[in-house]
């Protein structure tokens, strides 16, 4: 299921940690594949103490 840019952000908004999870949260997601990397590190930390989302880590791309 992909999210249509206009959902997640406009043009007067910036796009924020919480506003994708919620939007993940209100669309039915329970858990997020997840590669970590330095450029996603909030999203990541945000996403551990998360009730709403199960984050499934995996250490590589094949894995995913």
């Amino acid at each position: 299921m992909s999210i249509p840019p206009a959902q997640v952000a406009d043009s007067q908004s910036a796009l924020s940690v919480e506003a994708v999870i919620s939007l993940l949260a209100e669309r039915g997601y329970t858990h997020l594949i997840w590669l970590p990397d330095s450029e996603s590190a909030a999203l990541f930390n945000y996403l551990q103490g998360s009730p709403a989302l199960t984050l499934v880590q995996v250490c590589r791309e094949g894995e995913a």
